[in-house]
């Protein structure tokens, strides 16, 4: 089903998230403690998980289902995936965990 704009229900930026850090089904991004609210003569919502890069590539909507972040205390040495993409070898994806690399489930 295509949405505004051409754009897949699910836009890729956010099957990224969801993929890496699963789905809080009956939760939105808009109920998230890490959803930022910006103003420059409108209101633009950005998810301090995913960045900010200030372009409308990283405009996050409050209805979307929120990821596993949702949950976490503290994402504060997180770096956002945005980052971790920008800075990535070829041929490398953001989903290949590095050996001895901590499990998300086993930061407190």
């Amino acid at each position: 089903m295509k949405g505004r704009e051409g754009m897949s229900e699910t836009p890729r930026k956010l099957a990224a998230m969801h993929e890496a850090y699963g789905k809080e089904p009956g939760l939105t991004c808009g109920e998230c403690p890490y959803l930022i609210r910006k103003e420059y003569g409108r209101a633009y919502f950005k998810c301090a998980g995913y960045g900010n890069t200030n372009a409308v590539s990283t405009d996050w909507a409050k209805k979307w289902c929120a990821c596993g972040l949702i949950s976490k205390e503290d994402i504060s040495l997180l770096v956002p995936m945005v980052n971790q993409i920008k800075h990535m070898p070829k041929g490398k994806t953001v989903f290949e965990q590095i050996p001895g690399q901590m499990e998300m489930e086993g930061i407190p």
